[in-house]
């Protein structure tokens, strides 16, 4: 039998600064919304964008974008490239 493949050799850590709301991937880039209202791109990089400044609510994987709610009323669209989009305040 053939031994199995070390898959931490394809696995990266990253922390977040609290817990996750949402998780998703646009590609091969996985996109987290976390409580403190960031969301975070991981790919190549790790990019984050700060959608709700109070706290992140809910939020809602959509084809190529979030769609968040946070304590500040506001209703989001982040897109993929990290763009932000206000649908509702």
């Amino acid at each position: 039998m053939a031994p199995s493949p070390d898959l931490s050799s394809r696995v990266t850590h990253h922390t977040l600064a609290s817990h996750l709301v949402s998780a998703t991937f646009f590609g091969a880039t996985a996109v987290f919304a976390a409580a403190d209202g960031k969301i975070a791109f991981i790919g190549a990089d790790l990019k984050q964008v700060t959608a709700h400044p109070g706290g992140l609510l809910v939020a809602v994987a959509e084809k190529a974008s979030i769609v968040t709610g946070g304590e500040d009323g506001r209703i989001m669209r982040i897109h993929a490239d990290g763009a932000t989009e206000l649908l509702a305040d």
